[in-house]
């Protein structure tokens, strides 16, 4: 996994999703920052348990954005 410092958010980027180890920490991250861009699919119910594996709970609010090519 690999994190990179935006101004006031990080973004995620080669993360397997399906590893729960890596989703732990995904989780923590989630709970220690206001913005975090990942851009993968992912399930509703897989970003549900992401949010919930963490050491500390994610305030269950997500923004889904979807960007499209011109």
């Amino acid at each position: 996994m690999k994190i990179i410092d935006l101004n006031n958010a990080v973004e995620v980027q080669d993360i397997d999703l399906n590893d729960d180890p890596a989703c732990i920490e995904l989780g923590n991250i989630l709970a220690d920052k206001s913005v975090v861009f990942i851009d993968q699919s992912v399930t509703e119910q897989r970003l549900f348990d992401i949010t919930a594996c963490g050491e500390r709970r994610v305030r269950q609010f997500c923004t889904v954005m979807v960007g499209s090519s011109v």
